[in-house]
């Protein structure tokens, strides 16, 4: 059982990761009698869930491509189908639509769509008429950043959308949304209403899994000590909730002189199911329903109930019932750690029938599993979510308990008294509210007394060394190989420099990041660092902290050497003030004071050099006399057999100026100026600069339309191979051992990601 579970997850990563040009259901049938006609039924089963996962991936790219044709506003029908993630600035949430025809297309059945400014108030399962401007499924590519691509195709997503005011708009009492969601939106509304004060949108995370009410204060607090897991529910909750259903049926039984354990098992996995539906079907909560319903039915039956022979048939009905499951953290996570449970040796102290022997045989346990777990999860989360908490595993030794055996059943109870509208229930829920509003209170003060923040993963080294130490902690049956395996652990942990370290560091690394309609690079020599611009802001937000932070954090950065911003536009400088929070910077350059508070004024002539590598200032002399974007700081990055330009936002004006200055403009690689404008990369330019690579950066169908085609012409007429950040995510350059500047990799084209969101268009010239 065990060898098909694997196998089965494995022909459902095989089948998302292998990339087909024609839809694969017309062989699914012949291919599947074929596997089951030599191997027998396993291999008919893995045969169909290999072909149901690249069918899914072929329909989702098919009908992505098709909403590339949608043009203007469609006024769609359809029902709120989750829980509105709600600021003050914006409204966003999943949007099943009604089947209508956009023209000749279908259109999508699943729609993510955002509200701006309040512009019609919906609510959790209502239905609507929405006029909408659509946009296929799309996200930016950075690494350390979420992927946002990968969680729409995971969540058949594949448009994303934005509501336009009109008088179009209005609810629909005639549609129902589904009658699953419809029943979660009543509870939310009745179950705890605003009595939880603060901690309101934890408590519905606890009990119906509704993560919308959750703060972005409250998540990074989570975040920071490793316990997100906590304030989600878990198989914990159902284990819970069916347990003590259980326990009532039984004795109910009993007094009712009916077959107590039929009617137990019975209840007991309805409970599980129901709440888990509730709950949203979630990986953990799914995995924790279907596991006690068929250990109910296997002990009924009075067959084998080997926990890992369970586990490993409910791995199967998950990953054959949707084969994407594959892609979420939570599935591997979720079912690593029960693994990682179950394999635990058991171990006792003494005499267990006194009470302080049994707290301690308890105690024991609880450090032992929780032992195994930080340890075992350790690499996968590194892998999965590429982010440690150093705090984490002594803050869930307290955490765990607390939350398991005193906040979860205080809530619990606390949630059934509301529901039913009986005496004490409000108050109870304002209790607990309280209870839990404290303890998010007490995470805040460890991750302050600890002065301990998260860490990026590791690099390869680090990485090869903790997986050899959590793989003989765990397995050795010697206890000096595991005391060897922790100390190695332990080692690794506590040393930032072999954490970091990479092998290999290039003479010249440019990232060219992916911020949308906007600028931000990174550029480094062996032991430097500079970024020249931040990326946008909006309200609520920037990619300084979205973006920027992260990536670099990806790359092993903490530092800055120096931050260069172009010039003030807000596309270029929105995020700096963010980077400089976050990281440190220590010296900041631009041009003029204008929303910049620079510690260097940016002039022509100023040049430096870090490990061999030569950095130019050759635009503008002064800023007088200059429009803003004119006025743009252009950086030459120089070493023995490389150039890169980057030129900000100047147009043609000061392009003549750098012309007749006699600069010299050859380059490797070049940010195309003012992201494709047709006002820049005039042909006098173009033809002095021709790069191998000329990069646009820009917003997805931007509504400017850059690149213009003109200079998209242009640049490809003069040799340079172009490549647009919006499609193609995160670019990286190096120039290695005084050789030439090559492209090291594309994010969005990379084969880490599944065949349907991999940007398959890449020019030829990319690989040059």
């Amino acid at each position: 059982m065990i060898v098909l579970a694997l196998q089965i997850i494995a022909a459902a990563l095989a089948g998302l990761w292998v990339p087909v040009q024609n839809s694969p259901l017309m062989w699914v049938l012949p291919v599947g009698l074929l596997a089951w006609w030599f191997a027998g039924a396993p291999a008919l089963l893995v045969t169909m869930v290999l072909c149901a996962a690249m069918s899914g991936g072929t329909l989702y790219r098919a009908e992505w491509r098709a909403v590339t044709q949608l043009t203007g506003n469609v006024l769609v029908s359809g029902c709120v189908a989750d829980f509105p993630r709600a600021n003050e600035y914006r409204t966003a949430f999943a949007f099943d639509t009604r089947h209508e025809r956009a023209g000749s297309l279908l259109f999508p059945e699943r729609v993510y769509v955002t509200i701006y400014d309040a512009v019609y108030p919906v609510r959790a399962g209502g239905c609507y008429d929405l006029l909408l401007r659509v946009k296929p499924a799309h996200g930016q590519g950075n690494r350390g950043q979420f992927d946002r691509e990968i969680w729409l195709f995971r969540s058949g997503i594949t448009a994303t959308a934005y509501v336009r005011d009109s008088p179009l708009n209005r609810e629909r009492h005639d549609l129902r949304p589904g009658a699953r969601f419809s029943v979660r939106a009543a509870l939310r509304a009745r179950l705890i209403a605003d009595h939880g004060g603060e901690a309101t949108g934890l408590l519905r995370g606890l009990v119906l899994g509704d993560r919308s009410g959750i703060s972005p204060a409250q998540w990074e607090t989570l975040r920071m000590t490793g316990t997100t897991h906590l304030i989600a529910i878990s198989g914990l909750h159902i284990g819970m909730v069916a347990a003590a259903v259980a326990v009532c049926v039984w004795w109910f039984a009993v007094f009712v002189r009916l077959s107590p354990a039929a009617s137990a098992a019975t209840a007991g996995s309805a409970a599980a199911f129901l709440y888990a539906l509730l709950a949203g079907w979630s990986v953990p909560t799914s995995r924790a329903a279907t596991m006690f319903v068929i250990c109910a039915a296997l002990w009924l039956s009075g067959r084998d109930t080997q926990p890992l022979r369970v586990l490993a048939l409910v791995a199967i009905s998950g990953v054959v019932v949707d084969p994407v499951v594959v892609l979420q953290p939570g599935f591997w996570m979720s079912y690593l750690a029960v693994a990682l449970l179950l394999t635990g040796r058991a171990l006792k102290l003494g005499n267990t029938s006194q009470i302080t022997h049994k707290v301690l045989n308890y105690s024991i346990s609880l450090l032992s599993a929780q032992w195994r777990l930080s340890i075992g999860l350790l690499v996968p989360g590194l892998l999965l979510f590429g982010v440690w908490a150093p705090v984490a595993p002594l803050i869930n030794l307290v955490a765990i308990p607390l939350f398991s055996f005193v906040l979860l059943p205080l809530v619990m109870a606390a949630s059934l008294l509301a529901l039913l509208r009986l005496p004490g229930g409000d108050a109870l829920v304002t209790g607990a509210g309280w209870l839990l509003h404290q303890s998010v209170g007490m995470l805040d003060a460890a991750i302050e007394r600890s002065g301990s923040g998260l860490r990026m993963a590791p690099g390869p080294l680090a990485l090869t060394l903790l997986l050899a130490g959590s793989v003989v902690s765990l397995v050795s049956r010697w206890l000096v190989l595991r005391v060897a395996g922790v100390l190695l652990l332990l080692a690794v942990l506590a040393s930032p420099a072999l954490w970091n370290w990479r092998p290999d560091r290039p003479e010249l690394q440019v990232d060219v990041l992916d911020v949308g309609q906007g600028s931000a690079v990174l550029v480094q020599t062996r032991t430097r660092a500079l970024l020249i611009d931040a990326g946008p802001a909006w309200r609520g937000g920037d990619s300084g902290a979205m973006t920027v932070v992260p990536a670099m954090q990806a790359l092993g950065l903490s530092a800055l050497d120096l931050l260069v911003i172009s010039h003030s536009d807000n596309d270029h400088a929105g995020g700096a003030d963010s980077v400089r929070q976050r990281l440190h910077a220590p010296n900041v350059m631009a041009p003029v004071h204008d929303g910049v508070s620079p510690h260097w004024r940016c002039r022509r002539a100023m040049r430096w050099a870090w490990d061999d590598v030569e950095f130019r200032i050759l635009h503008p002399r002064t800023v007088v006399g200059w429009s803003r974007n004119d006025a743009s700081c252009v950086l030459s990055v120089r070493t023995a057999s490389a150039h890169v330009l980057l030129p900000g936002d100047i147009e043609t004006d000061a392009e003549a100026v750098t012309l007749a200055r006699g600069d010299e403009l050859r380059a490797d690689l070049v940010i195309v100026p003012h992201h494709g404008s047709r006002t820049s990369s005039s042909e006098a330019w173009v033809a002095t600069v021709t790069p191998n690579y000329a990069v646009y950066t820009t917003g997805f169908r931007n509504r400017w339309g850059f690149p213009d085609s003109a200079v998209a012409r242009r640049w490809a007429e003069a040799g340079s191979c172009g490549l647009n950040t919006a499609l193609t995510g995160q670019l990286t350059f190096t120039a290695r051992h005084a050789g030439r500047l090559t492209l090291d990799s594309v994010y969005k084209a990379d084969f880490k990601r599944p065949a349907a969101v991999r940007y398959r268009d890449l020019p030829g010239c990319a690989g040059r």
